[in-house]
């Protein structure tokens, strides 16, 4: 008992100096370090509060769950790759929020920030679970950059990044220069609950697993806030959707290859009882609609998009499922190329000016 005591103390000790020296934490054997843990959830449960670990390349069957403030990178200057794989026996834990009962790859639930770069996350092998997400950041803020978050296949509710809040304490979460691919259900899904999540996605690339599902977006921004610019969006049903939200920028991205349903058409950005700002775009989209508004658009500002290969550029009438038809938009300033209709927008938006070329008719009244 005094030996285990003393091993204990020592282990102690080490912890502490590593901490006050500003120690790296390593997961793994590539390089020699001070301490090494053999698995990513033993690091992240036996390091101090904002430490730094590197973890080698590998491939690590786990639910990691991040309770404090950390940064988790792939260990700088190695060959490799560090992939999240779901572990033999499945997603055995889960985490309940405003978005369902999810089975989670990453999950960080931390008062802190919490910082992931260059790493992967597999969700292959989670095909018989619903609600799946690859990276869950619940109540909790941070940056996520260079991530490969793939094959989240579990069924419509699957999801690669999950931001959602239930508690009273606004979060950020900033996605960077990472994809997300091989999904059925939501790219990356912002969801607010008592307080407000802000949700940035700079320069990433979203694609979908292209089916005929009659729910898969690309990205939604549901009760939230943030900006997304400068993405390369794919695949789904819709590109982005943006409902229910307040102060959504989204603006200098570039939408092709949407996937329409067998009941429904495909959009590239819809704007739902919001306000979203939806500048600087440019939609390819691939025979359906560019962009769909919805209800009350307290002077959202559709401007200065180009819009190619549409059915219909801009629609704001009650089509489909008669959802409230659009009011409030300022839709001006657009160039719409090869369309069978520009614009479709009944009274109460600002519809000018916008340039067409090679556009069958440049208004169309609802009907």
């Amino acid at each position: 008992m005094f030996r285990l005591r003393l091993v204990i103390l020592a282990a102690v000790a080490m912890l502490l100096t590593a901490s006050a020296l500003g120690i790296t934490y390593q997961v793994g054997t590539c390089r020699q370090t001070l301490i090494i843990f053999p698995t990513i959830s033993a690091a992240v449960n036996g390091v101090p509060s904002g430490s730094t670990i590197e973890i080698c390349p590998g491939t690590y069957p786990e639910q990691v769950v991040i309770t404090q403030p950390l940064t988790l990178e792939e260990v700088p200057g190695v060959s490799g790759e560090v992939v999240i794989v779901v572990p033999p026996g499945g997603l055995t834990q889960t985490v309940n929020s405003w978005a369902g009962d999810f089975a989670y790859q990453v999950l960080v639930q931390s008062a802190g920030p919490v910082n992931l770069s260059n790493l992967a996350v597999d969700g292959a092998g989670a095909s018989n679970q619903n609600y799946v997400a690859g990276v869950v950041y619940l109540d909790s803020s941070g940056n996520a950059d260079h991530l490969s978050v793939r094959n989240q296949l579990g069924g419509i509710n699957a999801v690669g990044l999950l931001a959602v809040t239930s508690g009273p304490t606004p979060q950020t979460v900033t996605v960077s220069s990472s994809v997300f691919r091989g999904f059925y259900g939501i790219g990356v899904w912002a969801i607010s609950g008592d307080a407000v999540v802000t949700t940035n996605l700079n320069s990433n690339t979203i694609h979908a697993q292209e089916t005929q599902l009659n729910w898969q977006i690309d990205v939604w921004y549901y009760y939230a806030s943030g900006t997304v610019q400068s993405n390369q969006i794919t695949g789904a049903l819709n590109g982005v959707d943006v409902a229910n939200s307040s102060s959504v920028n989204v603006t200098q991205n570039y939408f092709t290859g949407l996937t329409h349903s067998l009941v429904e058409p495909a959009y590239a950005i819809q704007v739902s009882q919001s306000s979203a700002n939806v500048t600087n775009n440019t939609i390819d989209a691939g025979t359906d609609s560019g962009i769909f508004l919805v209800g009350s658009g307290n002077n959202s500002a559709i401007q200065h998009n180009t819009i190619g290969n549409s059915s219909g550029a801009v629609v704001g009438c009650d089509i489909v499922f008669a959802p409230p038809p659009a009011s409030g938009f300022v839709v001006s300033s657009n160039t719409i190329t090869d369309a069978a209709s520009g614009l479709q927008v009944p009274s109460g938006n600002t519809t000018t000016p916008n340039n067409y070329y090679a556009v069958g008719n440049a208004t169309v009244p609802c009907t």
